[in-house]
């Protein structure tokens, strides 16, 4: 259910290693002004391009988890300060060229398999790429390193890295033990 009406923002370029003031600003804005469904769409897969006398760099796979990352922790951030629940809900969403029919085009920083890879993870989340920490971190890892090793990972192994999180009584040799046991290939990433 949407309150008060939904919002779409989407940096769609950048210029810089960080996002633009308004990607944080906006949301805090309506956030302020009473609404609580928020959307925004995170492109990846990009080229190098200029336009409007400005320089833009394509995206690498680490510059796609900072901008989850960041959606995720402003969501956090807003409902730790004010008096109702935020949701920001962020939707990564594949550059493909109007001019690929084929729709098989892969960036200069990405590659096919982690295309793949991202599309497998985001299986879970419907496309939603933010959702709470704990689901976050284990779809997505803990930081840019995590993420890009999960892209790496043999597809048909992708489903089991929930499998990983500690279970209750277990100590962390246990849980080291299952992984090592079910994922050989994990100590070579």
């Amino acid at each position: 259910m949407i309150s008060r009406g939904a919002v779409s923002s989407s940096p769609r370029c950048r210029r810089t290693r960080t996002l633009p003031g308004s990607f944080r600003l906006r949301p805090r804005l309506c956030a302020r002004n009473g609404i609580t469904h928020m959307s925004n769409y995170l492109l990846y897969n990009g080229e190098d391009f200029t336009g409007k006398g400005h320089s833009y760099h394509a995206d690498t796979p680490e510059d796609l988890y900072e901008r989850m990352r960041i959606s995720m922790d402003l969501c956090e951030e807003l409902n730790a300060e004010l008096d109702h629940k935020v949701a920001i809900f962020s939707f990564p969403m594949r550059y493909i060229p109007l001019s690929d029919l084929k729709r098989g085009f892969v960036g200069a920083r990405w590659n096919a398999k982690y295309l793949r890879a991202l599309q497998r993870m985001l299986i879970p989340t419907q496309g939603k790429g933010v959702s709470s920490r704990s689901f976050f971190e284990a779809d997505f890892g803990t930081s840019p390193d995590e993420f890009v090793m999960y892209l790496a990972m043999p597809e048909e192994h992708l489903g089991w890295r929930g499998h990983f999180a500690k279970r209750k009584n277990e100590t962390e040799a246990d849980t080291a033990a299952r992984k090592r046991r079910l994922t050989p290939w994990w100590h070579a990433c």
